[in-house]
């Protein structure tokens, strides 16, 4: 996330905020559901992301 950060140029939970609304959205999931460390990626259009609630 920090080289968001760096690239963006805006707050650390502005880009936390904005990825969790993306993902109950479906757009966004995270590999593992959980975790410091979790890997996002972007869901084809039709395909429902995963729950990570």
């Amino acid at each position: 996330m920090g080289d968001l950060v760096d690239r963006l140029g805006v707050a650390r939970s502005t880009i936390q905020m904005r990825c969790a609304h993306l993902r109950r959205a479906g757009t966004l999931h995270t590999d593992p559901p959980r975790g410091r460390h979790a890997r996002w990626h972007i869901t084809d259009s039709e395909q429902q992301a995963m729950s990570n609630a």
